[in-house]
């Protein structure tokens, strides 16, 4: 069996996004117990027993407001609890990089880290996102591996696709994944942020056809790029049968919905 589980080391962050499930600076101002998560999983570990995988995930709020050293114990007594473990974060980076922030990333969580980006709803001003665009410059500089996640809301699909495509290419990002927002914690105080199903529908088979006009999939690694060439271009083909069919008076006039 593969295993995942997400090791929320705080409630709270440093950023108080509009679509953030977790509350923002908001959230509750309380840390792990690292004891407890290590006896946990020691105990599953032993419960499950051999053949398994597990991944954890540190998260948050923003998992790097916990102390370094309480991440580098939990890796260190749970590294070796499954027949293969793996480690790995997501943060926001819009902090100072230290040493042992840099240390953790490069060693325990093997040169890879998550990180988001979203137009309007994520910093309150250009100096925290100039913070962060230095942090992602810094740790691509180091040879990390950086995941870039972000936020299909309205004003992601105001962005033209291959333009949005570009700049996380310009960006130097090595992956990218589009995540639909989640009406929890901020996001339901801002019902604004949330675009149209079909609006969002239509946004993404817009970057599917622009995907494969300017052939956008060597530009990075992108788990959304390949199920949309796939998904997607089913559903264009669907849509060009009934056309067809529709044209030929073989039936009346009919209209996908996305």
């Amino acid at each position: 069996m593969n295993y995942l589980s997400y090791l929320k080391t705080t409630e709270t962050c440093n950023l108080n996004c509009r679509h953030c499930f977790t509350s923002g600076t908001q959230g509750r101002k309380i840390f792990w117990n690292t004891d407890h998560v290590i006896d946990f999983f020691q105990r599953f570990s032993e419960y499950v027993g051999v053949g398994n995988t597990m991944h954890y995930e540190f998260h948050g709020g923003e998992p790097f407001l916990a102390p370094v050293s309480d991440m580098i114990r939990v890796y260190d007594q749970l590294r070796h609890t499954f027949d293969y473990t793996s480690f790995g974060c997501t943060s926001n980076l819009t902090f100072k990089l230290t040493p042992d922030i840099e240390d953790f990333i490069q060693g325990p969580l093997n040169q890879r880290i998550g990180t988001s980006w979203d137009p309007a709803i994520r910093f309150a001003n250009a100096k925290q996102e100039s913070l962060w665009r230095s942090n992602v410059e810094r740790l691509l500089s180091l040879g990390v591996t950086i995941k870039l996640f972000i936020s299909v809301t309205q004003d992601t699909i105001n962005i033209e696709p291959i333009e949005l495509l570009r700049w996380v290419r310009d960006l130097g990002v090595q992956e990218l994944d589009l995540e639909r927002l989640t009406n929890n914690g901020n996001a339901r105080q801002h019902p604004d942020i949330f675009p149209r199903n079909l609006d969002q529908d239509q946004w993404f088979l817009k970057m599917h056809r622009q995907i494969q006009q300017h052939d956008a999939r060597s530009w990075f690694a992108n788990e959304f790029m390949e199920i949309s060439m796939t998904s997607l271009s089913a559903t264009s083909q669907v849509q060009e049968l009934f056309a067809e069919i529709a044209n030929k008076n073989c039936l009346p006039s009919m209209r996908m919905e996305q």
